[in-house]
């Protein structure tokens, strides 16, 4: 899987908010390694559940995230996401 926006978006608001990726993880209860997977396009964007947690951190309107994603791979938010670490 090659770099996706979501995966960019996320690292992106991440560091913009000054939160490491531990921080980060510990936040939204995922683990470093499945959230860098996210980050660096080798994985799809997380479950919905998790989507929302992480817009709601970053005051992001959710359905307005959602859509992106579903634009982004063509498919809707359930089809693509997926829910590992």
């Amino acid at each position: 899987m090659e770099k996706n926006p979501f995966g960019l978006w996320l690292k992106n608001e991440r560091i913009k908010k000054g939160l490491s990726l531990r921080a980060f993880c510990k936040i939204v209860g995922k683990s470093p390694a499945y959230i860098s997977k996210i980050e660096r396009g080798l994985f799809p964007p997380p479950s919905e559940k998790t989507i929302i947690n992480i817009a709601e951190l970053f005051g992001e309107n959710k359905q307005a995230l959602a859509l992106s994603i579903a634009q982004e791979t063509g498919k809707p938010l359930w089809e693509t996401a997926t829910e590992v670490g």
